[in-house]
């Protein structure tokens, strides 16, 4: 069985999108997974795919007028597994990225224009799919108008089940409502994201509170698809000196890192620790300039796979967070982040600092598996209690390890998203 798998990203070890796609493809031989791709990016794993097309954003604006233009094609033997980090853009692409994430109506509708008049379907890329013979897409949606476009004409073209994974909601909340343009681009986005559910075979959403409200929302087979996460023994030191953050910075994030940073050089002392250690490949010059000693946070910058190992063995906790901003914490609602998985199952006693009704913060607190504070006044206290009584974080730290192997085990979940694209496909056949 053959799957074509259509996103942003590249399928990495270093980013967690990455690492959890190449965990739910984790049954699939190599000769099985293609993947199509638009950030610019270059393999670096070949562990599940090792047939890439990319057709970048870049690609998209030159091709409009010069129609040679149609994207680069990366086999086995241009797969870079010497690379730390997969991204390519430098100088003006940085910059220009920079600018695109803030990812205003109109800067959407922009691009979206251009991508709708460049050369993304040409024949280069029909032969690369028919060459690969996919039995179905696995579509990792996003806010991107135009994917929606590209995952359907190629489930249509090829008359193959379009699989809809969803791991955060663009589809409940318009985060650009109050923006010029914000409703007449989110009912332009959701006019083509229900075009696009009407033809997918099955949707995977990434957690129960998300499936219950799209199984209203397209009426179409769903199953909760959970991040998977493989067990490793990191030889944990329970009363270690540091606290470490380990992850993207985005949705205002580091607005709470540097309220636990503050807070523990306020209360440091011999059993607490006076910063806040924070593992980030985050570019974006403002975030950065508070990420500060002053500010109680030590900022490393990005690191590997196996550093994530060591620096979560070396920490007494790792830090999980959300925004208490509302305009935000809409956003993440129904949000799980990839790291959550990892920390229940290798890491350290996780501490979750965020509001009440996000689904990361409501999943760690009904089943005792993280120290969770969902109060700023709170947050001293908290500290305070957590990081000066060990069997407290021990005790925290078994209901984590439950949690893990009853929902995030990556043999399980692999042999079970393998199951699922089967019966797709299958029932697609009959």
């Amino acid at each position: 069985m053959k799957i074509l798998l259509v996103s942003n990203l590249v399928l990495d070890r270093t980013s967690n999108m990455g690492k959890t796609f190449l965990a739910y493809f984790k049954d699939f031989v190599p000769g099985e997974i293609a993947q199509f791709y638009i950030y610019s990016e270059v393999p670096t794993d070949d562990s599940v795919c090792r047939s890439y097309y990319r057709f970048t954003d870049w690609d998209a604006l030159r091709s409009v007028l010069d129609r040679r233009i149609c994207g680069t094609v990366f086999g086995v033997d241009e797969i870079d597994k010497n690379r730390t980090d997969p991204r390519t853009d430098t100088g003006m692409q940085t910059a220009v990225y920079r600018a695109g994430s803030r990812k205003t109506p109109l800067l959407h509708m922009m691009r979206n224009y251009i991508w709708e008049r460049s050369n993304w379907n040409s024949g280069k890329f029909r032969d690369w799919i028919a060459d690969f013979g996919p039995d179905a897409v696995f579509f990792a949606s996003g806010d991107s108008l135009f994917m929606y476009d590209i995952a359907r004409s190629i489930s249509e073209s090829f008359q193959i089940p379009l699989i809809v994974s969803a791991v955060d909601d663009f589809y409940v909340f318009n985060r650009n409502e109050g923006l010029p343009f914000g409703k007449m681009y989110f009912r332009a986005f959701m006019n083509k994201v229900h075009e696009t559910m009407d033809c997918a075979a099955c949707l995977l959403p990434i957690c129960d509170s998300m499936d219950r409200e799209y199984r209203d929302m397209f009426r179409i087979p769903s199953h909760v698809l959970r991040t998977p996460v493989e067990e490793r023994d990191l030889h944990l030191r329970p009363d270690a000196e540091q606290i470490s953050y380990i992850g993207n910075l985005d949705f205002n994030r580091y607005r709470q890192l540097i309220d636990i940073g503050r807070t523990l050089k306020k209360i440091a002392s011999p059993d607490i620790p006076c910063r806040l250690d924070v593992y980030s490949q985050e570019r974006n010059p403002e975030i950065l300039n508070v990420m500060t000693e002053e500010n109680g946070i030590r900022f490393h910058g990005a690191i590997s796979s196996e550093e994530v190992d060591r620096v979560m063995a070396e920490s007494r906790m790792v830090v999980h967070t959300e925004s208490f901003d509302p305009v935000t914490a809409e956003i993440v609602r129904y949000s799980v982040s990839t790291k959550i998985p990892e920390s229940l199952m290798n890491g350290p006693c996780l501490l979750a600092y965020g509001p009440e009704g996000i689904e990361s913060i409501e999943y760690l607190k009904r089943n005792g598996a993280a120290f969770v504070i969902t109060s700023p006044g709170d947050l001293e206290q908290g500290l305070r209690t957590v990081l000066s009584d060990g069997a407290l974080r021990s005790g925290i730290l078994v209901h984590a390890r439950e949690l893990a192997h009853k929902n995030h085990d990556a043999a399980v979940i692999g042999k079970t998203v393998r199951g699922w694209i089967e019966e797709c496909v299958e029932c697609r056949r009959s």
